[in-house]
């Protein structure tokens, strides 16, 4: 990025690294550079989970939104508006994508929580994710559990996430759908691994500096 400062995609490759790090605010200003050299580009979309590390729903439905329509946008519109507590408009979403699990699991567990099928639903998904080398969906995905009332299936997902050198340090004290667990000493310790993940990232990123 420094050798090619016009290039939308490194802004928005670099907001993505700090993103996993940590760095959240200067992810978000990576994620506006990006899309300010290439508006409307759908592939910044996944900025969406910067902002709302962030608490700024406002923006991080502008990047939604870049992608209106999709199973993807779709599924994160759905917790957009579980955030504004606006139940409706996460029937809404989900409707539009029968098939999709994360809709069957939202239905299900609006409709009969503690149904066999939302158990399956939670195992499945859980076993999914513990599989994914990819440890921001665990972060991401943990909301949903919250949303149904399962906060231990929520705190393991997060426990997955921070083990697996995801930092989301700022996410964890920003984002209201963390409040429900806020205030126990499983979720302290968490912040606590967070902070640490987030500090170790810096240290190293200074070193390579």
């Amino acid at each position: 990025m420094a050798r090619h400062p016009e290039n939308a995609n490194a802004h928005f490759a670099l907001s993505y690294v700090l993103r996993y790090g940590g760095a959240i605010e200067e992810s978000a200003h990576e994620c506006d550079t990006a899309l300010a050299l290439d508006p409307g580009n759908y592939g910044y979309r996944s900025c969406v989970f910067t902002f709302d590390q962030l608490g700024n729903y406002a923006r991080a439905l502008q990047f939604l939104q870049l992608d209106a329509g999709s199973d993807w946008a779709s599924s994160n519109l759905q917790r957009h508006y579980l955030r504004e507590g606006d139940i409706a408009k996460a029937k809404a979403a989900a409707q539009n994508f029968p098939n999709a699990t994360w809709a069957q699991f939202f239905n299900a567990c609006v409709n009969d929580p503690s149904s066999a099928t939302t158990a399956n639903l939670s195992r499945g998904t859980v076993a999914y994710l513990s599989a994914d080398p990819d440890p921001e969906p665990s972060y991401v995905i943990a909301a949903d559990f919250v949303s149904c009332g399962q906060k231990d299936v929520a705190l393991k997902l997060l426990k997955n996430a921070v083990g697996g050198h995801f930092c989301p340090y700022a996410g964890l004290q920003n984002d209201s759908f963390w409040a429900k667990l806020r205030g126990t000493p499983e979720f302290a310790e968490l912040l606590a691994t967070a902070k640490k993940c987030r500090d170790d990232f810096m240290a190293d990123r200074g070193k390579s500096q």
